[in-house]
């Protein structure tokens, strides 16, 4: 993958790592709380977020959906066990229903864009690949979860309904788990419909995960290995 990128991207290379990778935010303000994600357990190839930032200068200037013009903090590409896998990660300060949402429509976008490229190359085949889509953030506050939890049923026609689904799909039934999974049919990415966009690239099945960084921290230390 390495030399792909180096015959048809010279400007957008990979990074090699060995052992751990760090993931920055790459939006630093002073709200910024979550500020890294460290990965390790595993070597392979790391792609920044000027990847993603890069390849959504084409869909700004063509006026595109949403979703082709939002981008994620990082992406790691690497082999584990004889099986390829690509973990994109975003990371996120504060939290509510809709910088959930938003983060998927980074991760989603990011992966859209960057399956495009790869499509280019003669070893890649996507269903080869398995696909994580990680958000990291501080934990939701308590009165917010029980306001979550009061949503069961909710009306369709609200537009906010998709993203609320989509945390409530995170965190409940609750666990005691620092590590939240949500397993979702592709078909039901409200955020790719209407678009004629060919979702079958990301498989019949989405593995979004919520990571919670510890409120006064502004980094984390993760393996690989919890997530394979």
């Amino acid at each position: 993958m390495l030399t792909f990128f180096q015959n048809i991207f010279p400007n957008i290379l990979p990074q090699e790592f060995m052992g751990s990778c760090d993931v920055l935010e790459h939006d630093v303000n002073p709200s910024t709380t979550v500020r890294k994600v460290c990965w390790t357990g595993i070597d392979g190839l790391y792609f920044d977020h000027a990847l993603a930032q890069k390849l959504t200068s084409i869909f700004d200037k063509g006026g595109s959906p949403e979703i082709l013009r939002k981008d994620c903090d990082g992406v790691l590409v690497f082999e584990h066990n004889g099986i390829n896998y690509i973990f994109l990660t975003e990371l996120k300060s504060g939290f509510g229903t809709e910088r959930a949402y938003k983060a998927k429509r980074q991760l989603v976008g990011t992966f859209l864009k960057l399956n495009m490229v790869l499509g280019l190359a003669n070893f890649y085949d996507r269903k080869n690949y398995v696909i994580k889509f990680i958000i990291c953030g501080h934990p939701p506050k308590q009165d917010f979860l029980q306001k979550l939890h009061m949503m069961t049923n909710l009306p369709l026609e609200d537009p906010r309904t998709p993203e609320r689904r989509f945390s409530r799909g995170l965190f409940f039934p609750p666990k005691n788990e620092k590590i939240h999974h949500l397993s979702c049919d592709t078909s039901d990415l409200l955020c790719l419909s209407n678009f004629g966009i060919g979702i079958n690239s990301l498989g019949n099945v989405c593995d979004f995960y919520f990571v919670e960084v510890p409120e006064g921290d502004s980094s984390i230390t993760i393996n690989v290995n919890d997530f394979l």
